[in-house]
Parts: C-alpha cells; structure tokens; sequence
C-alpha cells in the first residue's frame, strides 16, 4: 500500500527503496508491488530503471503480472531495444502466459496493447504490432520472430488505429488502417469511425470523406455514430449546407435515423455558417422527428442566432426554452447574456446575472466577459470596470478577452492608467498564452486619445519587445499619427523602414530575423531593421520614388498583408507628410504602397507613344512585379481611390523637386490605372494636369490628393466636407509649413 502511495504521488525512488527494504527484511515483494514501482519510474520517464526492476523481479523468481509485462515492454520499445525487445516475445510466446499459448497468448498480447491505447502510447503500439508481424519496417533487432506472427488479428490493427487517434496522429492512424486492408483484415465500422474522428480532430474534411467512400465502397455498415461524425466533420469545417443535406438524406440513404446527438450536430453547423434561419427551422422539426430538445439544442439555435446578428430572435429562444422547464446551467446564462448584451440590453444581462449567483452558479470568465461587453456597448464602462473587479475578487484569473474588454471600457472612459493596468496583466498573463495586437492597439488608442503619445509608444516597444506580438498596419498607424503629431518625422521615416524591412523579408528568412527586423527595442533602432531594403530605402531618401518592384515577389509577413488597414495606413500617412511638406518621407510611402501591392507601379521609364498600343515583354514584367505583392490586379482596375490618392501625393514631392520626368512618368502610371474611366487616359491626363498646374500656382497641394478623374469632379461641384476639413487642417499647420519651406530654399 505504502509503495502505491508513492507511485501515485510521483516518487519513484522512494517505491524503489520500499522493493529494497523489504527484501532487506526478508519480505519478497510479489508482482503487484513491482508492477507499481515500474509504472511510477514509467510515468518519470525512468525507462531504463523500469527494465531494472523487471530483470530484478525475474531473478527473484516472481512470476510476472500481466501490467509488469506490457510496461516492461513499453519501455524496451520506448528505448528501441529491440534484442530485449524478441527476447521478451520469444520468452512470452514460448512460455504462455496462465499455462498456455493459442487463444490465451494473443489475448495476452491484446491486453497489452489495450494498455498502450489507455495511456496513449502510439510509438508502443506501432512497434508491438511490427514485432508480432515478423519484424517488419522496424529498425535494427533480429529481422523477425516467427513464433509470434501467428498472433496477429484485426483486433492488433484496431488497436493499432485507435492508439494512433487517442494521441492526434492522424497520418499514422490512417496508414495503418490501410495496412490493416492489405494484410487481408476488414476494418469494423467501430474503426472506421476512429480513424474518421482522428481526421475531424484535425480539420481534414477530404480525408472524412476518403474513408466515408471507402466505407461504402466495401460495403461497411454506417451506423449513427458514423453519421454523426460526418456532420461534425461538416461543422467543423464550415460546411453547413452539406451538414443539412446529409441529415436529411441519413435515413433513405444510409439507413440511420438521426438522434439528438445529430439535430445537435447540424445546430453547430448553423453556428459555424450563422444561418440562424435554418437553426430555427431545424429546432422546431427536432419535435415532428419526437426528438426533444435538451438545454444543448436550445444553446446551439441561440448561438446561431446571435452569430447571424438576430440576438433578439435568441431572446425568444431563451423564453421557449423557461416555458419547456429545461434547467439553466452556466453555459445557458453565458450565451443569454451574449445575447442580451448584442441586443443592447445590458440591464436584463444583469438581472440574469444575479438570478444566476442567487442559484449558487459559479460564473466563470466568461460569464463575466460578456457582462462587461454589455455594459461597455451601452455606454457604462464604469459598470464594466466595476464587473471586471468583481470577477478578480471571486478568486478568477482574466484571460486575454477579458483583459482586452477591460482595456475598451477605459478608451470609453479615457482612463490612460487603469488600460496601461490591463496591458501589464496581459503581459503577466501565465501560462504565457498566444496574443495578437487587438489588445496592445486599443491599449495604445486610449493613450493616444487622451494626449499620452509617449506611453502609447512604450506600449508599442513592450508588445514587440515583452510579448514578441507582431504590429500590424492598425499598429503602425496609431504609432504614425502619434509621431506626427508630435512632428518627430525622423522616427517617422525610421518606422517606414522597419516596415520596408518586414514587406522585404522572404518567408526563409523571416523566421530567423523576425526578433530583430520586426521587435526594435525602441524607433530610435528600427532603420537597422530594413538592411536588406538598403538600396530601395536609399532611392527613397534620395527623393526618387522607385519605379516598379524588380525581381520576385517579395513575401510579406502575414500581419503586414493588403488589406483594408494597409488602405489606411498609406492614406493617413500621405495625408500627414504632404500637409507639413515632407517630401521624402512622401517619396518613402509611395514606394511601400507600391512594395505591398496597395497600389498599381508606374512605369519604369516613359514609353513613346507608338508603343503605348501594344505593351512590350519589359510592360508585362513590370505589371506582373506590381501585381505580384498582392494587390496589383485590384489596384489597377482604376476603381479605387488609393490609386489617385497616393499618385497625387507622389507627383507633389517630385514636384517640389523639379523632378519633370519623374512628374511625367507617375502621371503616365496615374492615367494607365485610371484607363477605364470616362474620358479616356487624354482626357484624364488633360485634366490632371490642370489640376497640377492650380496646385502649383495656390501651393496647396490637397485638390490633387482629392483627384477623382473628369466625370466625377464634373458631377461633385466642388469639394467634399473630408477635402474642407483637410485645407482647415492645412490652414493652422500653415505657418509651420511655410517656415520649413523657406529653411530648405
């Protein structure tokens, strides 16, 4: 008793000393007792010290138990002995176990292989089932026993499968199956559905539906079990119109009426494709099939309404569920209050609540999360606040959501401390969990917001430097308005280099310089980031934008990928840098646009106009290089205003340079991704430059970055109330402007 005490407290060595001491008194330890000891040095990774004890008990003359056998052997296979591993089956086979061989022998080795899937021992199971096979595939050891490949049934192969499942190999659970078919052995449906939940576990709908076909194929029963992994596989994968259809077709097509389990299943699916319509459906048809609904089903058609946007439907929902007398637990209140919370009805979600802990329910984090985020969409932060204390003082520790919600209720409240509180829970968080910016950019936001840039831009540096969290283009904008608002455009230019540097890095090299390309300790550092962009960077200071992106595309990190965020980075930037005149770091944002493929390249030189008719090898090159980051195509159908927006911005700096061709070869860029519009590229290129001229003449440059083409100007009549304030922003930055312009003549 004492040694099994010790065995399960994880004491190894003191089991150990126990076996000694009592042989030391006379006492021969029995099976059971070694057993014990074996399985504890076992579990501590002990393997050869549990072949000790197992050599130890054989000398003793201890007959050893069936548990003594297959751990020995465990960790024979474990430490790829095979030599001990041939003699421990020779020795097995020859000898029997409980006075005999045949029927009992195999069920022997069954047995153990039972205990190999109970501990999730797939390496040992594999190398059983090799061993009993003649030998086969593995490595050193004799080439074969046998005396032991009699023994061989479906039930190894079964066994087998379900060992690799239990432990999440996928791969290895299949190819064994099909090993199992050619050694002449049908799987049993029971297989069949562990080998298909393996690949569900795994997100691998094509690999469901190999094994379902091939089920069919020969002639396998489908029983519900198997139908109900299929509509999970479905589920899980997003596919709720074949989840539907494959319920509807169980009985006429595989002879499987569904149960609750099923309609439950199919509800999940409708979750995943938020079709609140057909969870609805499927909820009241659950009765006509006499299917009563339990508390899952009525969680599941709330969850479906809500993810379809219909929190109110989900409401009605909740009441026919009081009305059928289901008890509440606590994942029923949470997607309640989720539901009251989408509906703008926080005080309901807290009534519920309170009736919740007036029934002794423990609320969990997120019954408290989604609290907080009902009281921060109506407008009470304080209330949330006060809800995200409550739950600290019931003893539970905030998860990254929580923490985040909390950091959204201080932007409402503009209390810069209490989020600056929150980010430093979120980096305390342990186990250390996975985070993204979501957290640290609302953090930052609320700094911003209420005038702290500084603390904004030491939340930046720590989620590179502490929580090794990637910005993304949300990131690098809050930090841009931030620098520039504070009118610290060398930072601002070093910060555009360390995002160079990211939209320059191959995918080989990413990995191992993503520490110190894309985590600068602080902006004064980040222009070392981009060396591997030296020339591009360099071109840019220069005041020369690049022409097109030579060479293969370059692979961008994924955070750093176009999007609609990237859009607004690259205007917010041109916005800011032409409206204090600094052309260089206007040259720098053209460039990267085009770097990301945010937006179509100019051409890399002006063509004459007898070859604009027919573009030549050297064009297409130049469209595929622009095309490749991304965004290319988009960029160029001349739909978007980004286009015109940066081009504007891009012309004005070279402009200002007195750069005349470089002004002539970006309009020639601007009006070949305008070329779909009204007018025709001359009629564009007419107008266009008109407007340059007025630019010219007024010194604002504004009206070009406005530029909407011909046919839309002509409808407008002047400008929008964005391009009114933008001229007022201008106007008070005016002074300052003008004094850097006098500086630079």
């Amino acid at each position: 008793m004492v040694i099994e005490i010790c065995a399960h407290a994880g004491e190894w060595k003191t089991a150990g000393y126990l076996l000694i001491e009592m042989r030391r008194e006379g006492q021969l330890p029995d099976a059971t007792s070694y057993a014990v000891a074996m399985r504890a040095c076992l579990e501590a990774g002990e393997k050869g010290r549990t072949l000790g004890l197992w050599e130890e008990m054989k000398e003793g003359g201890v007959e050893p138990s069936k548990e003594a056998c297959a751990l020995a052997m465990s960790a024979a296979l474990d430490l790829r002995d095979w030599n001990r591993v041939d003699a421990m089956v020779e020795e097995l086979v020859e000898g029997g176990r409980e006075g005999g061989g045949g029927n009992q022998n195999q069920r022997f080795f069954l047995e153990m292989m039972g205990s190999f899937v109970a501990g999730g021992r797939w390496r040992s199971a594999l190398h059983l089932l090799r061993v009993l096979g003649g030998g086969e595939g593995r490595e050193g050891g004799k080439e074969g026993v046998n005396s032991a490949s009699h023994q061989l049934s479906a039930g190894f192969y079964e066994q087998a499968v379900q060992a690799c499942a239990v432990a999440g190999e996928t791969e290895r659970a299949v190819k064994t199956l099909d090993e199992m078919g050619r050694m002449g052995f049908q799987p049993s449906t029971f297989i069949y559905n562990v080998a298909m939940e393996a690949c569900t576990k795994a997100g691998d709908l094509p690999g469901v539906l190999g094994l379902k076909r091939r089920m069919r194929t020969a002639k396998v029963e489908f029983d519900v079990v198997t139908c109900n992994t299929l509509l999970n596989a479905f589920a899980i994968c997003g596919k709720w119109d074949e989840a539907l259809s494959f319920l509807q077709r169980m009985p006429s097509q595989y002879g499987v009426r569904p149960n609750l389990v099923s309609c439950n299943t199919a509800l999940k699916a409708c979750v995943t494709g938020r079709r609140w319509r057909e969870a609805v459906v499927l909820l009241n048809s659950m009765q006509a099939q006499n299917l009563a609904p339990d508390a899952v089903s009525y969680r599941t058609a709330m969850n479906a309404c809500i993810e379809g946007g219909e929190a109110n439907r989900a409401l009605k929902i909740f009441d026919r569920m009081r009305e059928d007398g289901l008890p509440w637990d606590v994942p029923t209140y949470n997607v309640v209050l989720k539901a009251c919370a989408e509906s703008h009805q926080p005080e309901m979600a807290w009534e519920l609540f309170q009736q919740m802990q007036s029934a002794g329910l423990p609320a969990e984090v997120r019954t408290y999360t989604t609290l907080m985020n009902g009281w921060v969409e109506a407008g009470e932060c304080h209330r949330a606040i006060q809800a995200f204390r409550e739950m600290r003082a019931a003893g539970l520790q905030p998860d990254v959501y929580a923490l985040t919600v909390g950091i959204k209720a201080c932007g409402v409240c503009g209390l810069v401390t209490q989020a600056l509180e929150f980010v430093e829970e979120t980096l305390a968080l342990r186990p250390r969990v996975n985070l993204d910016p979501i957290t640290f950019n609302l953090a930052m936001q609320v700094c911003e917001e209420q005038g702290a840039g500084q603390e904004a831009l030491e939340v930046f540096e720590r989620m590179q430097a502490e929580a090794g969290v990637d910005p993304n283009w949300i990131t690098y904008t809050i930090v841009l308005r931030v620098l520039t608002d504070e009118g610290r455009w060398e930072d601002v230019s070093a910060l555009l280099s360390t995002i160079e540097g990211r939209l320059t890095a191959t995918s080989s090299s990413s990995s191992s310089s993503s520490s110190s390309s894309s985590s600068p300790s602080s902006l004064a550092a980040v222009a070392s980031a981009a060396a591997t962009a030296a020339t591009a960077v360099a071109a840019a200071e220069a005041g020369t934008v690049t022409a097109a992106v030579a060479g293969p595309a370059a692979i961008a990190s994924p955070s750093l990928q176009h999007h609609p965020s990237s859009d607004s980075f690259f205007s917010e930037a041109m916005r800011r840098a032409v409206s204090m005149a600094e052309w260089d770091v206007v040259a720098h944002i053209f460039h990267l646009a085009v770097l990301s493929g945010a937006i179509a390249p100019p051409p890399s030189s002006i063509l004459p106009p007898a070859a604009e008719a027919e573009p030549t090898a050297s064009e297409d090159g130049i469209a595929a290089a622009g095309g490749g980051g991304g965004g290319g195509a988009a960029a160029s159908t001349g739909s978007r205003k980004l286009d015109k927006y940066l081009y504007g911005g891009a012309v004005a700096a070279a402009k200002e340079r007195g750069d005349v061709e470089e002004v002539e070869r970006l309009i020639t860029g601007l009006c070949e991704a305008l070329s779909g519009m009204e007018g025709g590229k001359e009629g564009v290129r007419e107008e266009y430059l008109h407007t340059v001229e007025d630019c010219v003449r007024s010194g604002d440059w504004f009206p070009l970055l406005e530029y909407y083409g011909p046919s839309l100007r002509g409808r407008g009549g002047g400008y929008s109330a964005w391009q009114q304030a933008q001229q007022m922003e201008q106007q008070r930055r005016g002074g300052e402007r003008d004094h850097r312009r006098r500086g630079r003549r």
